[in-house]
């Protein structure tokens, strides 16, 4: 308890958090996860908002006026006792700023997951695919080899914005609860070309022939007991730019994470 207590204490102490004693004002669109803010920038560029963090090391403030503190008190009693304190005060939080639905493009979070089954009827919530989703095939791959016991059953997306039909096949083949599905395709994708026409700059197709794009690979040998996954993504790596010199193409790699991050994926 102790341990724990002096732990919050670091936490607060290092991120340089602010206690606000106002209410959290009204906002009709809450952004979830911080992260996301970047991929919906040109979505919701003319809209107001709340971004509610998730994350430890982003979260600047926490909200302790007496109603709120109250609201929070009366939802601790209320919520399930199988839910921690950090999702209680999200609820919270969410629920004072009394949105009409909250959207993100961190579609497999499983905070995010929660807090919509939470507020089924109340709140919509809308999550943006931004990436491949092959963590569903990974945890049903755990879940039979018995090295997890959720089988994705945690994952509940009410409203989800997806690739395409084959994500759409992928939900359904590995038990992830949707209740509605629109194939928009890549919402990344999307921004760069806004980006291009915002910034008046006209796309070079020519510059280049192929382009590798990243995939995280880190602890994928530990985490599935398996000795050559992480070699896998190595091994695609180097054929694809085998191939580019056997035959004279022009070769990119597109990294996922800034370039002191990167050496854990390939």
């Amino acid at each position: 308890m102790i341990k724990k207590l002096l732990n919050f204490i670091n936490f607060l102490l290092s991120n340089k958090i602010s206690f606000k004693f106002s209410n959290p004002i009204p906002k009709n669109i809450v952004i979830f996860d911080g992260e996301s803010s970047q991929d919906l920038e040109y979505l919701l560029d003319n809209y107001d908002y709340k971004v509610v963090e998730n994350r430890k090391e982003r979260i600047r403030e926490i909200y302790c006026s007496l109603r709120f503190t109250l609201k929070f008190f009366m939802n601790f009693i209320s919520i399930s006792k199988k839910i921690n304190l950090n999702t209680i005060y999200l609820y919270t939080l969410i629920e004072s700023i009394n949105p009409k639905f909250a959207i993100t493009s961190i579609d497999n979070s499983l905070k995010f997951s929660l807090l919509a089954k939470l507020f089924e009827k109340k709140i919509k919530f809308i999550a943006i695919q931004n990436a491949s989703r092959l963590d569903f095939a990974i945890n049903s791959y755990l879940y039979k080899k018995k090295k997890t016991k959720d089988n994705n059953k945690n994952f509940y997306i009410q409203n989800y914005f997806c690739f395409g039909k084959v994500e759409e096949k992928d939900c359904q083949k590995y038990n992830i609860k949707v209740d509605k599905f629109y194939n928009v395709g890549s919402i990344r994708v999307a921004n760069f070309f806004e980006y291009l026409k915002n910034n008046k700059i006209k796309l070079n197709k020519n510059k280049y022939d192929i382009c590798l794009i990243s995939e995280p690979a880190k602890f994928y040998n530990k985490n599935m007991s398996v000795d050559n996954a992480e070699k896998g993504f190595a091994e695609t790596v180097r054929y694809t730019i085998e191939f580019s010199r056997k035959n004279n193409l022009k070769f990119i790699f597109a990294g996922k994470r800034i370039i002191s991050t990167e050496k854990n994926y390939f």
